[in-house]
């Protein structure tokens, strides 16, 4: 593997990464939004503009990074004429092994969260205090968690592993 090959893959998980929390923080945005339209005379224009300006550039930002690894790495590297070897091995080898790890990584701190979110739902939804924006909201963070736990587990067993994984459940004890 060359070190553009491996600075490609950097970026390219890179760009894994910026894209789940670029979901993760639009639904934070949207939380914040909502409090303030609670406030009585508060102009949000500047905020929500912010907060789609952010959120519009770090999905491009992680587009480019996992569609264009190779051009983006070329840019931040020094021209040299040098393409020698650093680690053995192929390059989709070692990709598996870092998406496995960015996955595992995503599965850490989603499926706590969706803990979190469902004993929310569960446990406050019989408060009166509980009013309609904080289960909207709490909706939200339960819909984005599961859309994380997808990610990361897509990742973990890719989409060969995820298939033989619903194979190996449906047909479990037959032979």
């Amino acid at each position: 593997m060359t070190v553009l090959q491996l600075l490609a893959l950097g970026i390219r998980l890179g760009g894994i990464t910026l894209l789940i929390l670029s979901v993760k923080e639009i639904v934070h945005a949207d939380q914040l939004y909502s409090m303030q339209l609670a406030v009585p005379n508060l102009d949000q224009t500047g905020y929500a503009l912010t907060s789609v300006f952010l959120a519009v550039g770090c999905l491009l930002l992680s587009f480019l990074f996992i569609k264009f690894p190779a051009t983006v790495s070329r840019w931040l590297l020094p021209k040299t004429q040098d393409e020698s070897t650093i680690i053995k091995g192929s390059f989709d080898e070692f990709q598996g092994v870092c998406l496995v790890i960015i996955g595992i990584y995503i599965l850490t701190w989603a499926v706590p969260d969706l803990v979190h979110n469902i004993s929310r739902i569960v446990f406050l939804g019989e408060l009166y205090e509980y009013n309609e924006l904080s289960r909207r909201e709490d909706k939200l963070y339960l819909f984005s968690t599961l859309v994380e736990i997808l990610i990361g587990l897509f990742l973990v067993f890719g989409s060969r592993g995820i298939s033989s994984l619903v194979a190996r459940f449906r047909y479990a004890g037959r032979t």
